[in-house]
């Protein structure tokens, strides 16, 4: 089997399993996303351990992250009010006295690590959720639905266009393929993408049209920076999970990045021009 047909299969697959979940509502969406979470915190401490770059606390960094996706998600699901659910806060705290206990290596880098794979990963799926009960949006899964399409039409797009008009490199000493046309053709069928998306929500062109440039632009410096920590801990890719794509960070690098602009201009577009 051809790895472009490997490839097709596995990324159909992974539109069917998320696009799914959000149809299936909040609760099957926790669940989905929080299994990719914590299998793209897993990679991304992996990684760090691969060349001995560092030696973050995995294990003690995948609970607490997971804890503090739950605190998020039980304010959502209104288990108790958000001034509780900051509890959760305290805990990543405890790898702190991590600091006094371990005695090789340096623990100082390793807590940072480990902290870090919080703010990469944990805060921007927990962001995902946020986005998925955006606030006066309709029906619950549109919104989220509509910013993974964008990214996805924005990653599909700057590939071909890469492939076949690609001349200047766009950032060649952190990816090598990645060139300037690719990247513009993709955020033109990014935003063409939204603006055709607009014609199935509530929202305006206005707001899909913003919305697909904030994804795309997002999206781009999230895959550059992903690709920056790989060539640091000298990995191809995060891991095997998915073949033809490899891990699960490799699939969310771009949107990571860009739920959180996104969501900031979901908020603002409801607060002032809905």
């Amino acid at each position: 089997m051809s790895n472009i047909l490997i490839r097709t299969l596995s990324g159909a697959l992974f539109i069917v399993i998320v696009i799914g979940a959000f149809l299936l509502g909040i609760t099957t969406t926790a669940i989905v996303i929080g299994g990719f979470m914590t299998i793209a915190l897993h990679e991304f401490y992996k990684m760090f351990i691969h060349k001995g770059v560092a030696n973050p606390f995995s294990f003690l960094g995948i609970i607490i992250g997971l804890l503090c996706y739950l605190g998020v998600l039980a304010y959502l699901l209104e288990w108790f009010e958000f001034s509780l659910s900051l509890l959760f806060i305290p805990l990543s705290l405890i790898v702190l006295v991590s600091v006094l206990i371990r005695k090789e290596g340096n623990p100082v880098l390793d807590v940072s690590i480990t902290v870090l794979g919080w703010l990469y990963i944990v805060l921007p799926f927990s962001i995902f959720l946020l986005i998925y009960k955006t606030p006066n949006s309709g029906s619950d899964w549109l919104i989220i639905s509509g910013m993974f399409l964008i990214i996805w039409s924005n990653d599909t797009f700057a590939y071909l266009s890469g492939r076949f008009f690609g001349r200047h490199k766009l950032f060649e000493r952190i990816s090598p393929k990645k060139t300037w046309e690719g990247s513009i053709g993709g955020f033109l069928f990014a935003i063409i993408a939204g603006l055709v998306y607009a014609f199935f929500t509530e929202q305006s062109f206005l707001f899909w049209g913003i919305g697909a440039c904030i994804v795309s632009i997002g999206g781009v410096l999230g895959d550059l920076i992903e690709s920056k920590i790989k060539r640091i801990t000298g990995v191809k890719d995060s891991g095997n999970i998915m073949p033809g794509h490899g891990g699960i960070l490799d699939r969310f690098d771009a949107i990571m990045f860009a739920a959180p602009f996104f969501y900031a201009w979901c908020v603002l577009f409801i607060e002032y021009f809905h």
